[in-house]
C-alpha cells in the first residue's frame, strides 16, 4: 500500500473522525458535568472552570495557527467578541447548568 493511498482515505474519512471525536467529547462533558454538581459544585462556578480550561487549552492553537491569516484585533472587535460570547454561549451554558440542578434537586424530593 502507498501512501497517497493512506491519504486519500484520511482525507476521506475525517470529517467523521473528527464528527466521533465531538460527539464522544460532549458525552464526556455531561458525564463531568453530572457528577460535579452531584457533589455540591455550584453551577456558577463550574461554568468559570469550563470556560477557563476551554481557553487554556483551545487558546496556543488559535495564537500560533491562525496568526498570520486573520486581521488585526482592535479594542472594538474585543470587546463585540467578548459581549457576544457572554450573552450568548456562557449564558446558554449558565441556563442549562441551572437546569439540571433544579432537576436533581426535585428528584432528590421525589426519593
Amino acid at each position: 500500500m502507498s501512501i497517497d493511498l493512506f491519504k486519500r482515505v484520511y482525507v476521506c474519512i475525517k470529517p467523521y473522525l473528527f464528527m466521533i471525536f465531538l460527539q464522544a467529547s460532549y458525552g464526556l462533558n455531561g458525564l463531568v458535568i453530572k457528577c460535579a454538581l452531584n457533589k455540591g459544585l455550584n453551577h456558577y462556578t463550574f461554568s468559570v472552570y469550563r470556560n477557563a480550561f476551554a481557553t487554556l487549552f483551545i487558546g496556543p492553537f488559535a495564537f500560533f495557527l491562525e496568526r498570520k491569516l486573520r486581521p488585526k484585533m482592535t479594542i472594538s472587535i474585543f470587546l463585540k467578541i467578548m459581549l457576544l460570547g457572554l450573552l450568548g454561549y456562557v449564558f446558554g451554558i449558565v441556563v442549562s447548568l441551572k437546569r439540571m440542578e433544579e432537576k436533581r434537586k426535585h428528584n432528590e424530593r421525589i426519593t
